[in-house]
């Protein structure tokens, strides 16, 4: 998709699903779903505008769905669970008697 920020390019193209044509985007592996009709320039423009965002935010997706007329779906990759905060553990006491 250029050398932006988000830069990624098709890896893979599915066309086996007479609806959905899946694009699959290197490095990363985003598939974007998009309609099997011709694409409008509109809808790829939308493309950049949410890998941009998604660059931004440092976040990146599995999924990216522009088959809706007005609606994208984005299925981000969730952030790495923080460790446990142990600062508050208090050490347990051994039972007496």
């Amino acid at each position: 998709m250029g050398s932006g920020p988000y830069s990624g390019h098709p890896s893979e193209i599915d066309v086996s699903d007479p609806h959905v044509t899946v694009v699959t985007l290197a490095p990363d592996g985003v598939d974007v779903l998009l309609p099997a009709e011709p694409q409008t320039l509109r809808m790829l423009s939308a493309l950049r505008v949410v890998l941009a965002d998604l660059a931004t935010r440092g976040e990146t997706a599995s999924r990216i769905d522009l088959r809706g007329e007005e609606v994208i779906a984005v299925r981000p990759i969730p952030a790495a669970a923080a460790p446990a905060d142990t600062a508050d553990v208090q050490p347990h006491e051994a039972r007496r008697g």
